[in-house]
């Protein structure tokens, strides 16, 4: 009944950026309202961590290179690819585990935030009380619509014949 509730990002990608740089807000905003979004353009990067910093892809962290050196940077995330998901609490692995198995074989480069990560509590009645009628076989339904075809045979030849005459 418990759930993490996190948002998933994607970064930003405009082509013909600047790889070895990080962009000002006020330059990402420019690039996102001046600029087409592409799957295959690079990244858009908004910030260059200390050498320091151990590299986490799955909370934003990404090793890269820039001017020849490695850097962990953070990527500007692509509001139009956000998504959000509602995790188990009795997943096993917890978030990051869930990440791994249903959302990177199909994206590669998203990554969640673990201070934005909320908990939450629902009772599915469906899931915890609903007790499912069990359907007729296809012999049963058969037999029924033959059933009713023979007890309104002739009523479409009567209405049809009172118009006719």
């Amino acid at each position: 009944m418990g759930y993490w509730k996190t948002t998933v990002n994607r970064p930003l990608r405009i082509p013909g950026i600047d790889t070895d740089r990080a962009y000002k807000p006020a330059e990402i905003k420019r690039l996102k309202d001046e600029s087409a979004h592409s799957n295959d353009a690079p990244p858009v990067i908004r910030k260059i961590h200390k050498k320091d910093t151990q590299p986490n892809p799955i909370i934003g962290l990404f090793l890269t290179t820039i001017k020849g050196k490695p850097a962990v940077v953070e990527y500007e995330p692509n509001a139009d690819l956000r998504d959000t998901e509602q995790i188990s609490l009795t997943q096993q692995g917890g978030i990051e585990q869930f990440l791994k198995q249903e959302v990177l074989p199909y994206a590669p480069d998203a990554w969640y935030n673990p201070a934005t990560v909320k908990i939450g509590y629902e009772i599915s009645f469906t899931k915890h009380f609903y007790k499912p009628q069990h359907t007729r076989s296809l012999t049963q339904i058969s037999t029924n619509i033959t059933n009713i075809e023979q007890e309104n045979e002739g009523i479409l030849t009567e209405i049809i014949g009172s118009y006719t005459t």
